[in-house]
């Protein structure tokens, strides 16, 4: 009996792993709402089931195409229940050995599109790579990471395994003494907040800032113009992290503060700008430029508090270029970025935390460690029996799940093409043959990506071969 809900019988359902992985996993983001305005709390993490099997002849035979997707949470004695758990129960059983109610809220709630709300329920449980599971010999190279850790698969067993140790070095005089044996992020720091030297290769620039809602304080991150992570404030007043199976939730549902978040406000002062002028030509005024830049390009501007208009914005892109180029990738407030937030470098995981003034106050080091000899390959293995056992069901069972994600693959198919995948998309191909795109020579086994990957797709052949990869991510 579900407590608190004057359930008497949800039949076998409490036994079906499925339902209960729903169940209890239940979040208010789970389907893209959140129900009330409140401090984003980490959620406990929810075991899913081993089996990625539903045997439900009932489940089976429904047909998934069925339906539009609910943004509705259920309340029912005052307690926020999972409507879509609720209804996958109502849906394997098509609504029988539930009380009346429930058969109520199965009627009503199937139209509105309760089949894709269960159907959610199966792809949080398991998560399944087609491409695992049918690519075969053509799949000649894939990496699972979890916590830090990357394994590189070839024929189902890791040939290199990347392992990480990160130690965060806080306290004033751990960080002199880490900064006196690494001179260089010192002299780098320096150069980024003094001069707006140009980011080293591999190098990311993030900022950090606090907003509210009007309820809540929020802590964001942005890198690359795109908020990457968020926080807010628990009861004791300590920052909690929004947990990564609610942050697109968190995102939709903060549209607002994070748009504010991520656009940076600048104002030059004594600059050439081209306005429109009484006859509508472009004429060189001067005078103070208020620029407001998101991801790189500039969505609004004030000349001497007067709103540019499109045309003038338009001008004004192409001549402010560098300037715009510029917000969110210098520290300091010459681009952007003001006195109380933050800057972050990273390289290879590591991260130093610096303030405007360049002062560095924390540091997250990072040792990697990669294995590829096979006596150490088969020791870690040995010495860490549940990696071993899960690396082995996902290559058998292309099941990925338990906090493991897929990372890049390296897909051959029978014409001898090689695709290199990251995450679920297709992001280059080495040639078996030479050939010219746009002008450009490539030889066999040249990489050819971006607008050269779209030329080579025009013919119906080589489209035919991109989709019969693609369909399967």
């Amino acid at each position: 009996m579900a407590p608190g809900y004057g359930i008497s019988s949800i039949g076998n359902y409490a036994n079906d792993p499925y339902f209960m992985y729903a169940y209890n996993g239940y979040n208010p983001n789970f389907m893209g709402v959140q129900q009330y305005p409140q401090a984003v709390q980490s959620a406990p993490e929810v075991q899913a089931p081993d089996t990625t099997v539903v045997t439900d002849p009932t489940f089976k035979g429904a047909d998934k195409s069925e339906g539009s997707s609910s943004n509705t949470a259920l309340l029912l004695g005052g307690t926020a229940v999972s409507a879509a758990a609720l209804i996958y129960a109502a849906k394997k059983g098509n609504g029988k050995g539930i009380k009346e109610g429930f058969k109520n809220i199965y009627n009503s709630w199937f139209k509105k599109g309760a089949e894709k709300a269960a159907d959610k329920i199966d792809d949080a449980a398991a998560k399944i790579s087609n491409i695992l599971k049918d690519g075969g010999k053509n799949l000649k190279e894939y990496t699972i990471q979890k916590d830090g850790m990357s394994f590189i698969m070839k024929d189902g067993k890791p040939v290199k395994i990347i392992t990480q140790d990160k130690k965060v070095i806080d306290k004033a005089k751990d960080v002199t003494d880490w900064l006196s044996k690494n001179t260089s992020v010192h002299r780098e720091v320096n150069g980024l907040a003094l001069y707006g030297a140009a980011l080293p290769k591999g190098v990311s620039l993030a900022y950090t800032r606090e907003i509210t809602d009007g309820k809540n304080v929020y802590r964001m991150i942005v890198e690359n113009g795109k908020v990457v992570k968020a926080a807010s404030k628990d009861r004791a007043g300590k920052w909690v992290d929004v947990a990564e199976n609610q942050f697109e939730g968190f995102i939709k549902n903060h549209a607002k503060q994070v748009k504010e978040v991520e656009t940076l406000q600048k104002t030059l002062h004594g600059k050439k700008v081209k306005m429109l002028n009484s006859k509508g030509k472009l004429v060189e005024q001067t005078g103070n430029i208020q620029l407001n830049v998101r991801n790189g390009e500039v969505i609004s501007a004030k000349f001497n508090g007067r709103d540019l208009k499109p045309e003038e914005l338009k001008a004004l892109g192409k001549d402010f270029k560098t300037e715009i180029g510029q917000f969110g990738h210098e520290a300091g407030s010459r681009y952007g970025l003001s006195n109380y937030e933050y800057v972050y470098r990273q390289k290879g995981g590591q991260t130093i935390r610096f303030d405007n003034s360049r002062r560095i106050t924390n540091v997250t080091a990072v040792t990697q460690k990669d294995i590829t000899k096979s006596d150490a390959i088969k020791n870690f293995l040995e010495k860490n029996e549940g990696i071993k056992s899960e690396l082995e069901s996902i290559a058998s069972t292309g099941s990925i799940s338990n906090g493991y994600r897929l990372g890049n693959m390296v897909y051959r198919d029978d014409a001898g093409r090689t695709f290199e995948i990251v995450g679920d998309k297709i992001k280059g191909l080495k040639l078996n043959k030479k050939i010219t795109l746009c002008g450009k020579t490539f030889k066999a086994g040249d990489l050819i990506d971006g607008k050269y990957l779209g030329e080579w797709r025009k013919t119906a052949e080589n489209g035919n071969a991109y989709d019969a990869v693609a369909a399967m991510l």
